[in-house]
């Protein structure tokens, strides 16, 4: 303890004025915490490796960390997104490792094991800063933001097999096919374990821990199963950090799943920031000042690659160019489990000091470049914006008229709209425009969506509705869509320039045409006063009216109280409006 915290301490200090900074320029923490550890290293001329305790207290952060990873999966949230993660997510992790291993083995001259792990650490890209920044930005639920989602997911996944191929790599003289083989099957062994484990003991054992109503024991027993998990796999050979996320698979389908988040919350963040740091005491800056050349080709060489694969994955499957390139720089760093990676495999001995130390400082500096890229996404992506339609290779979503009906086909399937009567066309068939022509099509309203995704086109009419393949900026593929005779245009886009265009176009088709549009807020409907929009649904103010609304018409979970319910001191409520769950002396088990 006297060696650790007169280390820790000033790192600690120098790491909160550093990030302090750092906020200000949209850097994440993670950065903070890495330059402190290595401003500390060259100060006190430490060894990276000088002190093993102060590392295996911070190899309990990743432990934590995969443990709520595992809190937060959802078997339901996986197949809803099965596309992006399963595909998207399981090609680029592959793709990306493969190609990456095959450059350090044959370019760099690593050994193969060795290349195997630097190739799997720097698929890997960072949830962290990746997710914060959509999530900020309000972008998760665009195409790129889903792609990215849906990406970062299976990489946090196969984070497990690569933690278990270090231990396996390290502790076994067989072929890499024999201990691929045995990674894959010990996974599926401790899984069984701990499936029987979290199916038999846990849910009694937290049953009991619950009934005690004692917040320091409910804590006190989690921090208990987390690390009892942990040394289980440790034990029998695998990584902690396996047994960790397996805890958090098991506690993930109870009902003390959120509160043991928000508990844990802490502890991961403080020991995630203590691991950092260990990572930046293995910088050292003058081998970094040394080899500045061959850092900067290698963030350079890394940053390409991974983005290049990447957007050709997602540009194959069927995404626009534009969507694929964002996804591709947004996704063109390396992660947080690149440190874990790359640390496991020095201290195993499949990779040198200088490799490793190398390798280290150019995730660091991706990480760092990428606020900065996520920040002018636009800008980087503008010059591949293109006004012009995709020839569509097949009769897919092409329109046909016939006696006042528009029918537009599928593979096995056609939709005919009647056009007798004014129709709406929806511009876009993403989430916004499918669940808008379902509440069109329960109105028994005649709509038509314009889609250019050749995929989303065919999933839709086989839904039933009827989506044209085409660019909604383009006159003709209106046109084919009748929207001179249309009652109005909702524009169901994310992107500010394809709304910008398409209501362009629009206006030059029809005559006077309502076109509503969804804006985020007030800034951003500021920048379409110059177009023919009529009318704006601000999402800001309508979402505020409609939690008001709710509010104050008395809609509770309990029968009026005078004194209680303000909305209600008038007299109590209508009996349309009243709607009584359960008594109010139960609310608490309905929290609960």
């Amino acid at each position: 303890m006297n060696d650790i915290l007169p280390i820790l301490l000033p790192t600690f200090a120098f790491a909160i004025i550093l990030n302090l900074f750092f906020r200000k320029l949209e850097l994440p923490t993670i950065l903070g915490y890495i330059v402190a550890g290595a401003a500390m290293t060259a100060v006190w001329n430490l060894d990276p490796n000088s002190n093993h305790t102060l590392h295996e207290i911070a190899e309990l952060g990743i432990v934590f960390l995969m443990f709520t990873i595992g809190l937060e999966f959802s078997v339901a949230h996986l197949v809803a997104m099965r596309r992006e993660v399963l595909l998207f997510g399981g090609v680029q992790v592959l793709s990306g490792g493969v190609v990456i291993a095959l450059i350090s083995h044959y370019a760099f001259g690593i050994e193969l094991r060795g290349a195997i792990l630097v190739g799997s650490a720097l698929a890997l890209s960072s949830t962290a800063i990746v997710l914060k920044f959509l999530n900020e930005k309000r972008e998760i639920d665009k195409p790129y933001g889903r792609v990215s989602l849906g990406i970062l997911l299976f990489q946090d996944l196969a984070v497990i097999p690569i933690m278990l191929m270090i231990s396996f790599f390290s502790d076994s003289d067989q072929s890499v096919p024999v201990l691929l083989l045995h990674t894959f099957l010990g996974a599926v062994a401790s899984l069984g374990v701990l499936y029987l484990v979290g199916q038999y003991v846990l849910p009694k054992f937290l049953k009991l821990v619950g009934n005690a109503r004692s917040h320091e024991i409910f804590v006190g027993s989690i921090l208990l199963v987390v690390i009892s998990a942990a040394y289980l796999t440790h034990a029998l050979g695998l990584s902690y950090s396996l047994g960790a996320f397996f805890a958090g698979l098991m506690i993930a389908e109870t009902k003390y799943k959120y509160q043991i988040e928000a508990d844990l919350i802490p502890f991961r963040d403080l020991l995630l920031g203590l691991f950092f740091t260990t990572v930046g005491m293995q910088i050292q800056i003058g081998f970094m000042v040394a080899h500045w050349v061959e850092i900067l080709l290698l963030v350079v060489g890394l940053m390409v690659i991974k983005s290049g694969l990447i957007t050709a994955l997602v540009h194959y499957s069927g995404q626009s160019l534009v969507v694929a390139a964002r996804s591709g720089l947004a996704l063109a760093q390396g992660g947080g489990f690149s440190f874990a990676v790359l640390t496991g495999a020095s201290t195993a001995l499949l990779l040198n000091q200088e490799v490793t130390q190398i390798l280290i400082i150019v995730v660091v500096l991706t990480m760092m470049l990428t606020p900065f890229i996520l920040n002018n996404l636009d800008r980087l992506v503008s010059f591949l914006r293109q006004e012009v339609t995709e020839e569509l290779p097949w009769s897919i979503g092409s329109p046909v008229v016939e006696n006042n009906r528009l029918v537009v086909c599928g593979a096995d399937t056609c939709t005919t709209v009647e056009l007798e009567h004014n129709h709406i066309v929806v511009c876009g068939y993403g989430r916004l425009g499918r669940n808008v022509m379902a509440e069109l099509g329960k109105l028994n309203y005649p709509c038509v969506a314009i889609e250019q995704h050749h995929q989303i086109v065919e999933e839709g009419i086989v839904r039933g509705d009827a989506v044209i393949f085409g660019n909604a900026a383009q006159q003709t593929i209106l046109e084919k869509a009748w929207v001179a005779d249309a009652a109005a245009v909702i524009i169901a886009l994310e992107d500010e320039h394809a709304i910008r265009l398409v209501s362009e176009a629009v206006a030059n088709v029809a005559h006077e045409p309502l076109i509503v549009v969804r804006v985020a807020g007030d800034l951003e409907q500021e920048q379409f006063r110059d177009i023919p929009i009529k009318s704006f649904i601000n999402e800001h103010r309508e979402v505020a009216r409609i939690l008001i609304d709710h509010a104050l018409v008395c809609e509770t979970v309990r029968p009026y109280v005078p004194g209680v319910c303000r909305a209600c001191e008038s007299g109590p409520p209508q009996p349309a409006l009243q709607r009584t769950v359960m008594p109010f002396p139960s609310v608490s088990n309905l929290i609960e």
